[in-house]
């Protein structure tokens, strides 16, 4: 595009006016020799007066339409060039690298810059595209610390709650069997005051893994605050829930302590075990109900609630 120069340059103005003057004159001249030279004299007085008049008025409006073109032009460049000027200013305030030009052209000058905004705009929106990935990634991280317990690694409360509630909606729709087992560790409050709390923050983590390796694919574990834990068992009666809770109990005997003496201790955990009857309200209260009885039977008790209407 070399060979096209600026459209505001002055030698542009000059060579524009002047093939612009010859365009529209040339014909109104060579209109005017074919009309003195080989009309008029074929013409009586009275005829060439008749003419004067129209020949004078066409004459009149084929200078007025380049007149009116050549000020149309005037306009267009001025308003051509004002929008170059604008758009390099504009664009210099956005691009992060100054576009060079070596052409004195305003076409070849929006190209370049429109070209720069373009690569400017594709690589602000692939810069959003990454900071909306990594800010879903965080808001889906922030969403599991909510409703993670640090400690043990497991659902808190506040989740089991609303998942509570979410099982029975889905127990209640497809008719189908929910039990509910509540956990603590026996004699967790002597075992903090006699070895401390960091020896009691492992003890409930290592309680956390055995729930999160046992309960895989089966049920839902939870920490319910302290030392107890929640379980929903989805499609489990309270007979089936109850051998459950007591495979839990054997398998966190299982797990060493340390000892009131210097030894090694296992493991004991109580348990209440209930199914949902129809009555949410009274679910947990009955568990936990069930696990307080359990807790007072002796260490590695289970202690479950017979549905009302087993037929049912």
């Amino acid at each position: 595009m070399g060979f096209i120069k600026s459209l505001t340059s002055e030698r542009f103005r000059t060579t524009f006016l002047v093939f612009y003057v010859l365009s529209s004159l040339l014909p109104i001249l060579i209109l005017m020799y074919v009309i003195t030279q080989y009309v008029r004299p074929h013409l009586t007085p009275n005829q060439v007066d008749a003419l004067m008049d129209p020949v004078t008025y066409g004459l009149v409006i084929m200078l007025v339409m380049p007149i009116f073109g050549l000020v149309l032009m005037t306009w267009w460049i001025k308003s051509l060039e004002s929008l170059t000027n604008e758009i390099k200013t504009k664009s210099a305030e956005v691009l992060s690298e100054r576009v060079e030009i070596t052409e004195n052209n305003e076409i070849f000058t929006l190209k370049r810059h429109m070209d720069g905004l373009f690569g400017e705009l594709k690589g602000k929106i692939s810069q959003i595209d990454r900071y909306s990935k990594e800010l879903d990634e965080s808001k889906k991280k922030i969403t599991e610390l909510a409703v993670t317990d640090e400690l043990t690694t497991l659902y808190n409360r506040r989740h089991f709650d609303k998942t509570l509630f979410e099982q029975v909606q889905k127990a209640e729709k497809g008719k189908y069997n929910l039990a509910l087992v509540m956990l603590d560790v026996d004699g967790f409050k002597k075992y903090n005051q006699s070895y401390g709390h960091p020896a009691g923050d492992e003890l409930l983590r290592s309680l956390g893994l055995l729930l999160q390796d046992y309960l895989r694919k089966i049920g839902l574990p939870f920490r319910y605050g302290g030392d107890e834990f929640g379980v929903i068992l989805p499609r489990k009666n309270v007979e089936e829930a109850a051998a459950l809770a007591h495979k839990l109990v054997e398998a966190a005997s299982h797990i060493s302590i340390k000892g009131t003496k210097g030894d090694s201790e296992k493991l004991s955990l109580s348990c209440g075990v209930v199914s949902y009857d129809g009555n949410f309200s009274g679910l947990f209260a009955e568990a936990d109900r069930c696990l307080q009885e359990a807790a007072s039977s002796g260490r590695g008790s289970v202690v479950l609630l017979t549905p009302k209407n087993p037929a049912g």
